[in-house]
């Protein structure tokens, strides 16, 4: 009788170690969640990315706005600029490589007007250029 009542224990401490481990995966789990669904998410423009030259980590944001699923305050014009010179100069140097030069013209337009919007920002302009210019070889086909 004995020897049953000692089966019945264990197993009820494995079923409590069981929850344990359950319990504690949940809660990691939904920690996790909530850290990625704020990232970059909901958030205002950060000084650091342009100051860190992060230009990558504001195009989240920049796209929210873009969309229309966020609307950005005044005072956050510049990063928006800032966000919109990147996203420019990243596809008029993809298309430069691809010597496609209708859209490279489409993307430095869309650079130049949002280089007149940086205002302060304007430093930022002249750090994605020199980024970009690292890149800017011409696809040569092979």
């Amino acid at each position: 009788m004995k020897r049953k009542e000692n089966k019945w224990f264990i197993l009820d401490i494995f079923i409590i170690f069981l929850g344990i481990i359950f319990a504690a995966s949940l809660i990691f789990m939904v920690k996790s969640f909530v850290e990625y669904s704020n990232l970059g998410m909901g958030r205002d423009f950060e000084p650091y990315h342009l100051e860190g030259e992060a230009y990558h980590q504001m195009l989240p944001q920049y796209y929210e706005i873009k969309i229309g699923e966020k609307k950005f305050k005044k005072n956050q014009k510049p990063y928006f600029a800032a966000a919109e010179y990147f996203e420019g100069a990243l596809y008029r140097t993809m298309y430069e490589k691809m010597q496609d030069t209708q859209r490279v013209e489409e993307y430095e337009e869309q650079m130049e007007c949002a280089a007149g919007n940086m205002g302060e920002f304007s430093f930022v302009k002249g750090n994605i250029d020199e980024k970009m210019s690292k890149f800017s070889t011409p696809y040569s086909g092979e």
